[in-house]
């Protein structure tokens, strides 16, 4: 509140007293506006990684953060899992994502960073006796999708196929059984299925290879993830070489 107040005058002269009659001084208010108090602008909270799953892991990535997600640079990387193996990165942008596996079961994902739906994964069969890799295309046929033929290749002097699948018409996601995993598929994305046995004594442990991306990115991103999976080398459980 401002209060402003008129002062008095009063005049004189030498010889004769002259009191000048004012009226009584005037008391004026001013009604300030009051200042609205100012409004707290909140502080932007600092970007909260995203919050590990219970249970979940990493089987690549050392030492491992936190975070649902660890970056893979460009490097080696020998997976800490049941059937474990090694892997090369050419390129920046990968990253591994915390899984959780059962004690005898590896589920090791790699994906792109910028794109997560660009991903690899690495899945376990089932153990058993030393046999050829004979990928069946009819648990391919899949309702609103075209699979392609399995395909002979060979991953680090180990026999190897592969079969792709494609969306033709699905509405929704379905699922796939192949040795003795089920994987969901998705309507939008292309898939290839890649097995491979890995000779343990007079053994052979499966190991599944699940390549899927955006059916518009799949061609870009089934180059890029071969370079990967090619590559792989199984580490003998007996000798870990």
């Amino acid at each position: 509140m401002v209060v402003l107040t008129s002062g008095c005058a009063t005049a004189t002269t030498p010889s004769v007293a002259v009191v000048a009659s004012v009226a009584p001084s005037a008391i004026v208010v001013v009604s300030a506006a009051p200042t609205p108090a100012a409004t707290a602008v909140p502080t932007p909270a600092a970007a909260v990684p995203t919050p590990a799953a219970s249970g979940a892991t990493f089987h690549a990535c050392s030492p491992a953060p936190k975070t649902a997600t660890c970056l893979l640079k460009p490097d080696s990387y020998t997976t800490a899992s049941h059937d474990s193996f090694e892997f090369s990165i050419a390129e920046d942008g990968w990253q591994e994502e915390r899984t959780v596996a059962g004690e005898f079961e590896t589920r090791v994902v790699i994906s792109r960073v910028k794109d997560p739906r660009q991903r690899l994964s690495f899945l376990s069969g089932p153990t058993g006796l030393t046999a050829p890799v004979a990928i069946d295309p009819t648990h391919f046929n899949i309702p609103g999708f075209k699979a392609g033929q399995p395909t002979d290749i060979t991953i680090s002097g180990t026999a190897a196929q592969y079969i792709d699948l494609e969306p033709a018409g699905a509405k929704a996601a379905s699922s796939v059984s192949i040795e003795g995993q089920t994987i969901t598929v998705e309507p939008d994305r292309r898939y290839r299925f890649t097995v491979a046995k890995i000779p343990m004594d007079q053994e052979a442990a499966t190991v599944i290879m699940v390549t899927e991306a955006p059916a518009d990115m799949f061609g870009t991103f089934v180059t890029m993830a071969d370079k990967v999976v090619l590559a792989v080398k199984f580490v003998d459980p007996l000798t870990g070489r």
